[in-house]
């Protein structure tokens, strides 16, 4: 693991990452006025970059704690942004914003009320394949049509079940 004090932009897969983060900005500006499946290639290509940076940063051992917030950040910024996109422009109810506010929900009791420890990695897998899948439900729902509501209810239903099982990990589990 790369130590260093502060953010750290030498490192490659950070800038990819900061790409990635350009990308989700990008999409605020496409909704209005964009068909649905550029949104959903750009999304798809925001996915690819989020593999990327991830496979970069291991490959090449540049790993760091800036880069894993970093990335985790703008994870959770492509879901928010679109979530937002997805109700002000396709009609959706306000619910649909729970999928991009549920990572703020579930940081403001870690924040005030967990210890700062060190999360392990073991047994983690499941949330990177489970966000995965949500990634994937959101970027297919720009093409999807009337199956759109769908994708959007099973993304909200997995990312329900993936913080909810991280809480009692977090705060339950002994």
């Amino acid at each position: 693991m790369y130590n260093s004090i502060g953010p750290s932009f030498q490192l490659v897969p950070n800038w990819i990452t900061l790409i990635k983060l350009c990308s989700t900005v990008g999409l605020i500006f496409l909704f209005p006025e964009t068909e649905g499946v550029l949104i959903s290639t750009l999304c798809f290509a925001i996915i690819v970059i989020d593999v990327l940076d991830g496979f970069i940063a291991r490959t090449l051992d540049q790993t760091s704690d800036f880069g894993a917030i970093f990335d985790a950040e703008s994870d959770a910024l492509y879901v928010l942004v679109c979530a937002v996109g997805v109700y002000l422009f396709y009609e959706m109810p306000l619910w649909i914003l729970f999928m991009g506010l549920i990572r703020y929900f579930y940081e403001i009791p870690i924040y005030f009320f967990k210890k700062k420890e060190k999360k392990q990695n073991e047994g983690r897998s499941i949330y990177a394949i489970l966000a995965g899948i949500v990634f994937i439900l959101i970027a297919i729902s720009f093409v999807l049509g009337t199956y759109q509501f769908h994708a959007l209810v099973l993304a909200n239903i997995i990312l329900a079940y993936s913080f909810s099982r991280g809480f009692y990990e977090d705060f339950i589990k002994i």
